[in-house]
């Protein structure tokens, strides 16, 4: 542990500002899963587990962007999970590729830039998911298309302001200006 905070300690004041922002996000996120958001369902696990792999497809098949960032389709599946089975397991199929890509990689998994994917996945979960108690949605069906497509918008713009608003100019060093262009 020493090890780490000397570690932590040498790092720029906008790197570390980043670790404990993402740091203190994640680590909120357990009170909000126990507190905020409805019980997820477990009773279909060959579905988590098609979410999962479809998932981790999605990330092996993102697109570059010009900025550098990638694109990929787990926010929409990710949100399927949300409606389907509910937060926890979202979250599941949000993290699970990351843990496998960066495995087949060979990339680092415990890193700055997953802990703000962490943090930016499970609030965009929290967030989609008290809308969507709030607006009664439990399935997918064509009443909830409108409460879908919103809550998608959402997550969108959690995701982005939690992780790269904070991530891109704090850990990468780009002025904030730069995030609608990337």
């Amino acid at each position: 542990m020493y090890t780490l905070a000397a570690h932590v300690s040498r790092l720029p004041t906008n790197t570390r500002a980043q670790l404990v922002i993402h740091g203190l996000a994640a680590a909120a996120l357990l009170p909000a899963l126990i507190w905020l958001v409805p019980e997820s369902r477990w009773d279909r696990p060959e579905l988590l587990l098609v979410l999962i792999a479809l998932a981790v497809i999605a990330d092996f098949n993102e697109i570059p962007l010009l900025s550098g960032l990638r694109f990929d389709a787990g926010l929409p599946i990710a949100l399927i999970t949300l409606a389907v089975l509910g937060p926890l397991p979202a979250i599941l199929v949000d993290l699970v590729p990351i843990a496998i890509g960066g495995l087949v990689r060979q990339e680092r998994i415990i890193r700055p830039g997953n802990l703000a994917n962490v943090a930016a996945y499970g609030w965009e979960t929290v967030a989609a998911s008290v809308l969507l108690a709030a607006a009664g949605v439990s399935a997918l069906s064509v009443e909830a298309a409108p409460w879908l497509l919103l809550a998608g918008a959402l997550m969108f713009a959690v995701n982005f302001w939690v992780g790269p608003g904070f991530y891109v100019p704090l850990h990468l060093g780009h002025p904030v200006s730069a995030l609608p262009r990337m």
